[in-house]
């Protein structure tokens, strides 16, 4: 999917009130266990007592929300493109009582942090969706805390074609077809 047509799609309020909801319901499968492994992660490096977590391409701040259940000490920054996707997460925040979480309209390619003052950074499932994968690499080690780790989540060309159609089903099932065809068209490229 290109940027235009994403920007297109997620301009579509049935079809993104759809999406988040679903995504939602789908939160404690997806975003719930990879939380705990970040947490883990982080116990396991010893990193000071301030920890920055920045999720790139945040959506809607589900992963953003489970860290903080899990540890309300750690910062969380989320940053997405989508300005409506940005708002849902801040309406879901105050929702879901979380405090303390940073969250801004941005791109991958172009973050608005100083070098060097993140621990952790996170992309889950919007890798695909970058501008420039280069460049948003490049900012994310320019952000990064020299002991600091990246979690890249995403779907990978030569991963298994079951397991797509598998992820395909399951995105029908949450999400609706029209919306399992938008994403997973731009994973075909």
């Amino acid at each position: 999917m290109k940027n235009s047509e994403q920007k297109n799609w997620f301009d579509n309020d049935k079809a993104l009130k759809l999406y988040v909801k679903k995504l939602e319901k789908a939160s404690k499968y997806v975003y719930r266990p990879l939380a705990k492994e970040i947490i883990k992660l982080i116990r396991k490096n010893e990193f000071e007592k301030e920890i920055k977590i920045i999720d790139i391409g945040c959506g809607p701040g589900f992963l953003l929300f489970e860290i903080k259940k899990i540890n309300q000490e750690i910062k969380v920054i989320g940053i997405d493109p989508s300005k409506k996707m940005i708002e849902i997460a801040q309406k879901k925040a105050i929702e879901n009582n979380i405090r303390e979480i940073d969250l801004k309209i941005e791109y991958a390619e172009e973050i608005s942090l100083f070098g060097g003052e993140i621990d952790v950074a996170v992309c889950q499932s919007s890798l695909s969706e970058w501008k420039n994968i280069e460049k948003g690499l490049n900012e994310i080690f320019r952000i990064l805390k020299k002991e600091g780790f990246v979690i890249i989540n995403d779907f990978n060309g030569e991963y298994p074609k079951w397991k797509i159609k598998w992820c395909y089903l399951i995105m029908i099932l949450l999400a609706g077809l029209k919306s399992a065809k938008e994403h997973f068209k731009s994973k075909s490229k």
